[in-house]
């Protein structure tokens, strides 16, 4: 009882700020609406439009906090932000559709605003404690990754709409796709935090998140989460006890056995599904010349969502599998310099500890997937997160 009332009592100490941050990395991943949304677009949608009202209400919320505290943006990433804040607002002025251009298209939601609604959640992340925050988005990945196995097992919890029948190990998120990328950009989280305070907890959240990934057949996720583990490594190679790390590589590679006899018993590959990388490649190759023919300004946020609609019979898809390549041919060539500029600037001066290696997961895997409403408020969230001086307590010797 006394451990629930001190409990409360922290809670109430929290700042504002704190809650709303507290909210986007822990509950907004498991926001699941099963209720028919048809004020924009004709199909249900219990997965996308609520968080698109939900982190757009995060982002009011956020943005007079920070009025109140007369937040002032460093100077160091203002001119690229702003750059790519500008540019991204021509091409939306420009687009031909204004409501895909500002909202997004059905079942998307990345327009305009959405770029605006992760900028402010960043500028409030910049001013918040990192050790209040990993915690939580490490148990709410656990909990996705669980729901997703569970999913597997033919053990829904999760209510989904029509179009999604058949779909397997979508946790919360919708697709397997999702639930890989989410896992792959967390999972640096819950290895840094075993590693700083050693408890054994932490590595059945490991454990969780590391199944999740490999049980979504997210190939582009599981190179991303190579090049995240490896960065970890490189973090803190010179931490921790050689027990601690035989620890670890031995429950990754219990997880990686486990999944391999799962795959060869039931099958799974099957059941989930694996994105062919050369049907992926087809459709950049034809992004690419949309690209060329509308280089400066690009096509307009989530406008490829029409374009399919005009051109059905060319290998297209509505998000292109590639970050890069989808900011360019809907935001232009000038958005793209701008927003790698923006990025190379917080990676290049950002702490280099388990933020950074998140970041490389993201961009890594975005080489293979497009930046999606799911995702992207959590990757905005750590890039304000790695401008804070203040850290999370240092891994033990």
């Amino acid at each position: 009882m006394e451990s629930k009332i001190r409990g409360l009592e922290r809670l109430g100490r929290l700042e504002f700020k704190y809650i709303i941050l507290l909210f986007m990395v822990c509950l907004y991943p498991l926001a699941v609406i099963p209720h028919s949304f048809d004020f924009y677009g004709p199909y249900p949608d219990y997965f996308y439009a609520p968080r698109y009202v939900l982190l757009g209400t995060a982002a009011l919320l956020a943005l007079i906090v920070l009025i109140k505290e007369r937040a002032a943006i460093n100077h160091r990433v203002a001119l690229p932000l702003g750059g790519f804040v500008l540019f991204a607002l021509t091409a939306t002025l420009l687009a031909a559709y204004p409501v895909t251009a500002w909202v997004g298209s059905p079942l998307r939601y990345t327009g305009f605003s959405t770029y605006i609604f992760c900028l402010i959640l960043f500028l409030l992340a910049s001013r918040a404690n990192r050790e209040k925050l990993l915690p939580c988005m490490a148990a709410a990945a656990a909990l996705v990754s669980l729901l997703a196995v569970l999913q597997l097992l033919d053990l829904n919890l999760v209510p989904r709409e029509d179009l999604r029948q058949g779909i397997t190990a979508y946790g919360t998120l919708g697709t397997p796709d999702n639930v890989g990328t989410y896992a792959a950009f967390v999972l640096p989280a819950a290895l840094y935090l075993y590693i700083a305070r050693q408890q054994s907890r932490w590595l059945t959240v490991i454990a969780l998140i590391y199944g999740g990934l490999l049980l979504s057949f997210t190939w582009g996720a599981w190179i991303g989460a190579l090049a995240g583990m490896a960065a970890v490594g490189l973090c803190y190679r010179r931490t921790g006890h050689k027990g601690l790390w035989l620890r670890l590589a031995g429950l990754l590679l219990m997880v990686t056995l486990l999944f391999a006899a799962g795959t060869e018993v039931w099958d799974l590959q099957k059941r989930v599904g694996v994105v062919n990388p050369w049907e992926q490649l087809i459709v950049m190759q034809n992004t690419g010349k949309l690209f060329l023919s509308s280089w400066e300004f690009g096509l307009g946020p989530d406008h490829l969502f029409h374009v399919i609609r005009i051109l059905p019979m060319v290998p297209l898809l509505d998000k292109t599998p590639n970050l890069y390549l989808e900011t360019a041919v809907t935001l232009g060539g000038f958005a793209l310099a701008a927003y790698l500029i923006f990025l190379g600037n917080i990676l290049w001066r950002g702490r280099k500890d388990v933020l950074l290696a998140m970041m490389i997961v993201y961009l890594v895997q975005g080489l293979f997937y497009s930046e999606g409403l799911l995702l992207m408020p959590l990757f905005w969230i750590v890039l304000g997160l790695s401008q804070n001086g203040r850290g999370i307590e240092k891994p033990q010797s």
